[in-house]
């Protein structure tokens, strides 16, 4: 059967694999689809959720709603500078793993 689109690929992953393979058509479930170099955003499940949960929140009680809000992005603002710590321990962390284990790795490349 002839591909009706020819500009369009889809891909899906096989975790047996652990590569992106090519598909036919009918693989839509777990797809990316390639359109001209342009990759469709997926929206994962937990943004899904977490949507469906504040639209229950609004319809059940806006006004915290509401304040969930206008708070989220404050907090979020306030958490900023522990994850910029955080992210900056994580490199000084594994700077030092790479020197502490930089003998090993050149030995291993002399054998």
């Amino acid at each position: 059967m002839e591909d009706a689109r020819p500009d369009v690929q889809v891909f899906f992953f096989r975790p047996e694999a652990t590569k992106y393979q090519s598909a036919p058509r009918e693989h839509f479930a777990s797809a990316c689809v390639y359109w001209k170099g342009w990759r469709a955003p997926r929206v994962p499940e937990v943004f899904v959720v977490k949507f469906l949960l504040f639209c229950i929140l609004l319809v059940l009680c806006w006004p915290l709603a509401l304040v969930a809000l206008v708070l989220y992005p404050l907090v979020w603002l306030l958490l900023l500078p522990f994850r910029i710590v955080g992210i900056a321990v994580g490199g000084v962390l594994g700077l030092i793993w790479a020197i502490v284990t930089l003998p090993t790795r050149l030995l291993r490349g002399l054998a």
